[in-house]
């Protein structure tokens, strides 16, 4: 049984404009709903730094039928920011017991992955706890591979991105600093993704 995307698994004028760099985005938990049902959690913890941010991610999702488990994914990410530049990032997804890491840092001229991969000096991994990433190219917060598309404004009510694609999905931000309050998605199998505040 396919589960979701690897969520979840991320343009305004004036008053609508996302945060300030230098303000700090709060630190956030939810709980991850599939079909109305609780299958995990996402978590991200802002900590300042004397120059900086940094971010740590944690993300559970176990999906079970009949006491079995039919999909597993989790993901361990830690980002570290000044201004509004990553100068670090290092991930570790295990998807269905298939296990993905990348480790990348700021250079002259961009970001360089371990395996010499290089990406725009102002590139931001689509990992959506942070509103102000969203008019930078994004790329992949498992993989390093750029996002086709860039991420949308939405037209409406409140401060809501989406991204096309795998991972994609459609996030929802507030107040000042650009907090983190929602997230929605479609799984592989068609379901639906939601995250609710822990």
């Amino acid at each position: 049984m396919p589960m979701p995307r690897r969520t979840a698994l991320l343009l305004a004028p004036t008053l609508l404009l996302p945060r300030a760099a230098g303000a700090m985005p709060a630190s956030v938990a939810f709980r991850v709903m599939r079909e109305g049902r609780p299958v995990g959690f996402h978590r991200v913890t802002v900590t300042p730094l004397p120059d900086g941010v940094r971010a740590t991610t944690q993300l559970e999702i176990v999906v079970k039928l009949l006491g079995f488990t039919v999909y597993s994914y989790s993901h361990r990410g830690e980002e570290e920011w000044r201004g509004d530049r990553l100068v670090s990032m290092r991930a570790r997804a295990e998807r269905q017991g298939t296990v993905t890491e990348l480790s990348l840092r700021a250079e002259a001229g961009g970001l360089v992955t371990a395996n010499g991969q290089r990406l725009e000096a102002n590139a931001a991994p689509l990992s959506w706890w942070r509103e102000a990433s969203m008019p930078h190219p994004l790329f992949d917060a498992v993989t390093a591979e750029s996002l086709p598309k860039p991420a949308r404004r939405l037209p409406g009510e409140g401060r809501r991105w989406a991204v096309e694609g795998n991972p994609g999905g459609e996030a929802v931000y507030s107040g000042p600093d650009g907090a983190w309050t929602g997230f929605t998605t479609t799984g592989e199998d068609g379901s639906s993704i939601v995250y609710e505040p822990a």
